[in-house]
């Protein structure tokens, strides 16, 4: 019970962002989130989202410029061109990605 009411906070969450948004944004974010946090880094490419996510590869595109361009451009995530590998992309956590992120996981930590 415990678990289906912070799943209804998060989403809840979600919704002041924008309540029509869709699951791969969800999603795309959550990978973000979670990556970063899992190996301590503060880039992450864009591949690995793309290969966790079991949708279109331009559903992932899609979803992670809708939240680096949310909020008038001043978005919860930031891209930049790998230095090892131009070809590839990064994305980091702006601050307010940083923060709405802390604010989605504050009801599973109690």
């Amino acid at each position: 019970m415990k678990q289906e009411h912070t799943l209804r906070l998060q989403m809840s969450h979600f919704a002041t962002v924008d309540p029509l948004m869709s699951l791969p944004s969800i999603m795309a974010l959550a990978v973000v989130a979670d990556e970063l946090s899992a190996t301590g880094e503060q880039w992450l490419h864009q591949s690995t989202v793309r290969e966790a996510l079991p949708v279109t590869p331009a559903s992932v595109s899609r979803a992670l410029t809708y939240w680096s361009q949310h909020n008038d451009g001043k978005g919860m995530l930031k891209f930049a061109q790998d230095p090892q590998d131009r070809r590839q992309s990064l994305i980091s956590l702006t601050p307010s990605g940083s923060l709405f992120v802390r604010g989605l996981f504050q009801w599973s930590d109690g």
